[in-house]
């Protein structure tokens, strides 16, 4: 549709060396999209967009859009460049084939866009109101604010690239110039909220933060602890009506879900190392996995030459391609750990439930079976001293509960494809396993 634009404004009017118009600063206010069709009840509109500091190439396309001025190829995505680019309280909102729909956004702000980052792109105030088509549900979706610092214009390159095959190649070469790098500096996620149908989910805040060296190289991972809350309403609708009894089957009636994480890098032996990686469902586990593993670098080589065409043909082989990546790490350390707060006994009441069992009669045939795991890796080849630590501490974390935690500490770092090919190697002293229960 057209837009009606009640004010223009242009400041730092010039011509740059080449000739090209160019401008400092774009100002619309007051802008609202004119209905397609008379009688359309739609409203869609914002208070203001503000550009700051464009490209003449940016400026001259924006210049046929928006003025007299010939139009304009959209430029490559290299030349879209500007130091500032705001949207301010836009809205658009109706009713279609008899059902209300709303959504809103109090800004977006993209900031810096340059040949090597995006300095900050933000998006405050969504607030998406809808009805589903097929159910007729009402939903709401919410956001307070999401935002991504320092993210590589690679990515946007890429994205933007002429063709699919293109874009995707662009896309590998940038995610896997350094496999460990997220490709931004920071992420964070306040007052999110979506309610539909019985089905409520909140998470008040969530991030992610990168620190880097002074070459730019990632070397710390942080991400602090967030929370998020599954509330259900068997009442309130289809979802609810449906989560809710599969919730109270295991002896919950909601989730509360948290996690936290830690890792470093460092860029002179290329070993990537978790510190920590916690995630946690209230009364039921707490799962805490730590590692340090090399070749990271080695792995992003692998998959930039990967060639995605002949993958889609069928003509390579996604077996081949994973031995590759996994002969180029190389596992120093790694240990899993699982906390019981409630989950052995939830899991044993609800498949015996299924099975027309007791739970104590269900905990004592796992038991059972796992206790014959050492038998079952002699009758494979495998070393039965590993299978006989996994064995007991397994079978006291059905009884006891308590933390399991299955170690892996090598005297020498292993590659998981050695044993891919020679399942014999997989021995207790070679990959340094301890199992315990404490």
């Amino acid at each position: 549709s057209d837009l009606l634009i009640e004010e223009m404004k242009l400041a730092g009017l010039k011509l740059d060396d080449a000739g090209k118009a160019n401008f400092k600063s774009m100002t619309l206010n007051r802008i609202k999209a004119l209905p397609i069709e008379e009688g359309e009840d739609v409203n869609v509109g914002a208070e203001k967009f503000e550009l700051v500091g464009p490209t003449p190439e940016l400026a001259a396309w924006l210049g046929g859009v928006f003025g007299t001025a010939e139009k304009a190829d959209l430029p490559e995505s290299d030349k879209i460049r500007f130091e500032s680019l705001k949207l301010s309280n836009f809205l658009a909102e109706g009713t279609e084939e008899g059902d209300d729909a709303r959504f809103a956004i109090g800004s977006i702000s993209i900031d810096d866009l340059n040949d090597e980052k995006i300095g900050d792109l933000a998006l405050s105030g969504f607030d998406l109101a809808f009805t589903d088509e097929e159910t007729g549900s009402k939903g709401v979706f919410k956001l307070g604010k999401i935002s991504l610092k320092g993210a590589k214009t690679a990515y946007l390159n890429a994205m933007t690239a002429d063709g699919e095959e293109e874009s995707a190649e662009a896309l590998m070469d940038a995610m896997y110039e350094n496999p460990v790098d997220p490709g931004f500096d920071n992420f964070s996620l306040t007052d999110f909220m979506f309610d539909m149908a019985g089905l409520k989910m909140t998470l008040p805040s969530m991030a992610y933060d990168v620190t880097r060296d002074g070459k730019g190289q990632p070397k710390k991972f942080t991400i602090p602890k967030f929370t998020l809350n599954v509330d259900v309403d068997q009442d309130g609708g289809e979802f609810g009506a449906q989560l809710a009894p599969l919730l109270l089957s295991v002896g919950l009636e909601g989730l509360e879900i948290t996690g936290e994480g830690v890792s470093t890098y460092d860029a002179a032996t290329d070993i990537a190392t978790t510190e920590k990686s916690v995630f946690s469902v209230k009364d039921a586990f707490t799962f805490d996995i730590t590692s340090k593993i090399g070749g990271m670098k080695e792995v992003g080589q692998v998959m930039q030459e990967l060639d995605s065409e002949a993958f889609a043909t069928g003509e390579a082989d996604p077996n081949t391609l994973m031995m590759d990546m996994y002969s180029k790490m190389d596992f120093y350390e790694m240990t899993f750990a699982i906390s019981d707060e409630g989950v052995v006994n939830k899991a044993l009441s609800f498949f015996a439930a299924q099975q027309g069992m007791e739970p104590e009669q269900l905990r004592q045939m796992a038991v059972g079976m796992v206790a014959g795991l050492p038998m079952m890796a002699s009758n494979f080849g495998l070393d039965p001293a590993l299978a006989t630590e996994l064995s007991g501490a397994a079978s006291t974390f059905l009884t006891d509960g308590g933390t399991l935690t299955l170690a892996f500490e090598p005297a020498e770092p292993f590659t998981l494809n050695t044993f891919m090919s020679d399942p014999t190697a997989l021995t207790k002293d070679r990959l340094g396993f301890t199992a315990t229960v404490e």
